[in-house]
């Protein structure tokens, strides 16, 4: 059975796509041009513009914060430290770089009995 934190990073993970489709959608059905024919044209024109802006905004903001949420889910799943998180976020070494080191060792191991023989 998969560990809790797994199961939540992949809810995470996998809403990603979803909040920067949604936003986006949002983003192309608001059109500041639904002003036309109103007295304050430009006010409101300015008003839609921002609005418009601002949902463009929080799409992006919100699948930042998954992907924070999703790394950091996954960080807890491994039992790693969380002074991994700023790393895991910016996505340079990813939450496996801790286990990448572990690796090494083991194909370094598994290459030098090989050529041994």
């Amino acid at each position: 059975m998969p560990k809790l934190h797994y199961i939540l990073a992949v809810i995470c993970y996998l809403s990603i796509p979803v909040a920067v489709v949604c936003g986006v959608a949002l983003f192309v059905l608001i059109d500041p041009e639904m002003a036309r024919g109103h007295i304050n044209y430009t006010r409101d024109y300015q008003w839609l513009e921002r609005a418009r802006v601002a949902v463009l905004g929080a799409a992006v903001s919100l699948a930042c914060l998954l992907w924070v949420g999703c790394c950091y889910l996954v960080l807890k799943a491994r039992q790693r430290s969380l002074r991994w998180l700023p790393l895991a976020a910016a996505a340079l070494g990813s939450a496996s770089s801790p286990r990448s080191r572990t690796d090494r060792r083991r194909q370094a191991t598994v290459i030098s009995t090989s050529s041994e023989a």
